[in-house]
């Protein structure tokens, strides 16, 4: 009976490992592409993640081109690791479309860390609610910023 078990697990070996390697999430090829809502929510939180983690130079590519175009991007990037503020963490909360497929605003809460010099206090640590404005241009979109001083 000994002979038989191993001649079982060496018929099911390969079965399993075929059925493991055709998993429905294993290729990027058969996912569905991202709706507007997904695209908008995971791009908003990626590009925050970035100047989180102090890549500014890759949270650039997250900005419009049209702004990317009369902006510095070395300016930018010194602009950024320059803040006196440390940002921690985001959080998507709100989605608002104008013209849907085109211009919506999405809401953000960020925590951030500041050194306050007024009654002592140090380091404050708080949570900031922000409302971000996106653009969709071909099947991407891209943030833009407010900020008419660069």
């Amino acid at each position: 009976m000994n002979k038989f078990r191993w001649l079982a697990v060496a018929l099911l070996l390969p079965l399993l490992a075929a059925c493991a390697g055709s998993g429905s999430g294993s290729g990027s090829s058969t996912r569905a592409p991202l709706t507007d809502d997904e695209q908008l929510q995971t791009r908003s939180v990626e590009r925050w993640q970035l100047l989180i983690g102090g890549k500014a130079d890759q949270a650039w590519e997250y900005l419009s081109p049209g702004y990317r175009s009369t902006r510095n991007r070395e300016e930018y990037i010194a602009k950024m690791a320059t803040r006196p503020v440390a940002w921690l963490n985001s959080d998507f909360y709100s989605l608002t479309c104008d013209e849907p497929g085109r211009f919506c605003a999405v809401g953000l809460k960020v925590r951030f860390k500041v050194l306050s010099r007024q009654l002592g206090v140090g380091e404050l640590e708080a949570d900031s609610f922000l409302t971000e404005r996106w653009i969709k241009l071909g099947d991407t979109w891209f943030h833009v910023p407010e900020d008419v001083s660069g």
